[in-house]
């Protein structure tokens, strides 16, 4: 309405922040393959995802003063996964160091495969119950908007062998 009719409109209000579609793509296909082996097994089970989460949490939530399950700027929260490995003859709410590194990565912007940065950020602490949710990089919609849009000068053919070619 504003771009069509600008002399009807004295100025607007926006009710929240603009999302970078990009940046949240790209990050959902780092987490898929992130948390997956070379044969796309799962490296984080539920129970490990759902600590790394209370973890996170018990760290960051009362940064902004309130007990209330959310940490309020996540951007502010220096969680550190590491914290979580398992001890000498520890096996249980622990990670193993294939999870640590997992974790870590997931924490991390991701880069392509040159270690250049391609999004802006990596997952957020406080938004790790997400992590397992299913996820495809794999199907002809989104790898044509891959191929195309996300990215200036588009790069063309970026995908292969069911997903980007992230660094490992």
């Amino acid at each position: 309405m504003a771009q069509r009719f600008p002399w009807v409109i004295d100025g607007i209000i926006a009710g929240c922040p603009v999302l970078s579609w990009s940046d949240l793509a790209i990050q959902r296909a780092w987490v898929a393959r992130a948390t997956r082996d070379g044969n796309n097994q799962l490296l984080l089970d539920q129970d490990s995802v759902t600590l790394l989460h209370e973890k996170a949490l018990s760290q960051c939530d009362e940064d902004d003063g309130l007990k209330d399950g959310i940490i309020g700027n996540p951007a502010t929260c220096k969680f550190n996964p590491a914290g979580l490995q398992c001890k000498v003859g520890q096996s249980d709410r622990c990670l193993d160091p294939e999870q640590v590194a997992v974790a870590k990565k997931l924490y991390s912007r991701p880069v392509d495969s040159a270690g250049q940065p391609i999004a802006s950020t990596g997952l957020t602490p406080g938004s790790e119950l997400s992590v397992l949710e299913p996820v495809s990089t794999r199907n002809a919609a989104s790898e044509e908007v891959f191929r195309y849009m996300y990215f200036m000068p588009a790069p063309g053919a970026i995908l292969e062998d069911g997903g980007f070619r992230f660094r490992p």
